[in-house]
């Protein structure tokens, strides 16, 4: 997301403002936008094992961000 919508969310903190801003540029609901950025917020902040299958979820709805914006 970083090189498509210019938004490093490994350094900001994750906000309803950030969200509503991705929303804007994707067409995406703020509310998924939020609730996905919170949840990998809230992995990589406690150095969290998950497992493949979660992984493969959340990078399948990032990529549906990154869909977007091409």
């Amino acid at each position: 997301m970083k090189e498509n919508l210019y938004i490093d969310i490994e350094t900001q903190q994750v906000t309803h403002e950030l969200s509503h801003r991705i929303a804007g540029k994707t067409g995406l609901e703020e509310p998924e936008i939020y609730t996905l950025l919170r949840e990998i917020e809230e992995i990589r902040s406690r150095k969290a094992t998950i497992t493949e299958e979660r992984m493969k979820e959340l990078i399948r709805r990032m990529n549906r961000i990154i869909e977007k914006t091409l």
